[in-house]
């Protein structure tokens, strides 16, 4: 999307878990364990905080939706070569993966 231009990857990786958790309305009142490739939204999340204010504001959505659908939040580092979602995200390495 046009609006999505120009936006540091933190805010693009940040935005992609929002995105997912609103996705599934059926995400309530459980422990969510969540697995990001990005060290920024990890350390981010983990703190409730990023001196970045885009990146912030994203984070301050994620704990919002998950305080609205009492969402307990662990996040977990993961190095890019283990992460599943990782290959789908670059359709231009993975054409088969094109969106």
């Amino acid at each position: 999307s046009q609006s999505f231009l120009g936006l540091h990857i933190n805010v693009l990786e940040a935005w992609a878990i929002f995105e997912a958790i609103l996705h599934w309305p059926e995400l309530r009142s459980m422990h969510l364990d969540l697995y990001c490739d990005n060290t920024a939204v990890v350390g981010a999340l983990n703190k409730f905080y990023s001196p970045s204010m885009d990146l912030n504001a994203v984070i301050v959505e994620i704990h919002k939706l998950c305080l609205d659908r009492t969402l307990y939040l662990t996040v977990h580092y993961v190095p890019s070569a283990l992460n599943l979602a990782d290959k789908p995200s670059r359709p231009t390495e993975y054409p088969e993966y094109e969106c």
